[in-house]
């Protein structure tokens, strides 16, 4: 059997990446980048590490909202449709290329 304490921490992991899902289809939803799903897996990757890092907060209900301005502008200077979405300039009628975000995950 596994030590109780490894167990515990498999729980609070698992509980973790629950709220990272659910919180993350509310994250900017009306904004075409963020509906790809590299990104998506970007937000949550960094959000996981984040609260692995910081376990006297852990992940808390909001944190995604922080993320995604710095998603935002970081990415705005590699994949256009990004640029867009910062400007304002029509973002929504636009769909995410995976091959521009997949370049920037290499």
């Amino acid at each position: 059997p596994l030590p109780r304490t490894l167990v515990r921490r498999i729980a609070a992991e698992c509980g973790t990446l629950h709220q990272i899902a659910i919180d993350l289809p509310r994250t900017a939803p009306g904004v075409a980048p963020f509906a790809c799903p590299r990104v998506r897996a970007l937000q949550e990757r960094v959000l996981y590490i984040w609260a692995l890092l910081h376990p006297a907060s852990g992940y808390v209900q909001g944190l995604n909202e922080l993320l995604t301005p710095i998603v935002l502008v970081l990415l705005s200077e590699h994949v256009p449709v990004f640029a867009a979405a910062r400007d304002g300039t029509g973002a929504d009628a636009v769909v995410v290329q995976e091959a521009d975000v997949a370049r920037l995950a290499d």
